[in-house]
């Protein structure tokens, strides 16, 4: 694997070009996911620590999301009226409406849930309530940085990782190994396990730890010096750690481990 020295350099040319395309046109631009995935694979390639790669682009990505969030939440808010005309507070339904045509006038897309809480929001602050108001707009604000920002670069992360796995990519094999070693479990399992828990949960993100190590105890429980299931939890939680991947209720119920 390469060193820091040689993965520096990489790095910074990549978020130039990230942020030139976020700037441009906003993070989740086609440009800019291509962007990222074209770092993720081009560093499997050179053998860089892939996971560092993937980690520093993610805080760029985070902080680049929060820009888009603050300029188009305050681009719907702006243009969204709390009064009438002869200065009374309207009501929540009305509040809704001019809040979802706010939001249409800007090319913008909220689900039911987020123009409610925009709406609460506005009307919370028309009433006098700005303490309120500004903590439920920091909590809608970080759910949506997670859902549509963070889960998406994610899960494009996952599926460069699965690429690699299932055509049995030689140099991602030698980035498993390094992995492997670094974490530092002895039980010659781990490798087969690291496989197939990124192949399972690119395919079914949801499923839970509980669920998953389950499946591979029943999967191991034939095998020499099988691990056991609590050593199989504990796997499978510093993998999806590695991976930034966290699955999200409701937990997937019926699914089947992916091997290859």
């Amino acid at each position: 694997m390469n060193t820091d020295l040689d993965v520096k350099p990489f790095i910074n040319e990549t978020i130039k070009a990230l942020m030139g395309y976020s700037e441009r046109s906003g993070i989740l631009s086609p440009q800019a996911v291509q962007c990222f995935n074209n770092a993720l694979n081009q560093s499997l390639i050179n053998r860089y620590d892939t996971s560092f790669v993937f980690e520093t682009l993610l805080t760029i990505i985070e902080s680049a999301s929060k820009r888009d969030l603050k300029f188009n939440f305050d681009r719907v808010l702006r243009n969204t009226k709390g009064r009438d005309f002869s200065g009374n507070v309207l009501d929540f339904d009305s509040v809704f409406n001019n809040i979802k045509f706010a939001a249409k006038d800007n090319s913008l897309s909220f689900n039911e849930h987020e123009l409610s809480t925009l709406s609460m929001v506005v009307f919370l602050k028309e009433q006098g309530y700005i303490s309120q108001a500004e903590d439920i707009l920091t909590v809608l604000k970080d759910e949506i940085l997670r859902r549509v920002y963070l889960d998406y670069y994610k899960s494009q992360f996952r599926r460069i990782v699965s690429f690699y796995l299932k055509n049995g990519n030689e140099v991602f094999q030698d980035v498993g190994k390094s992995v492997s070693t670094k974490r530092g479990p002895r039980n010659k399992n781990y490798k087969e396990v690291y496989k197939i828990v990124c192949l399972t949960i690119g395919e079914y993100p949801d499923v839970s730890h509980y669920s998953l190590s389950n499946k591979l105890a029943v999967h191991f429980a034939n095998h020499k010096n099988a691990p056991s299931k609590q050593t199989l939890m504990r796997w499978v939680q510093d993998i999806r750690s590695e991976l930034c991947q966290t699955p999200h209720e409701p937990y997937i119920r019926r699914f089947k481990l992916i091997t290859q």
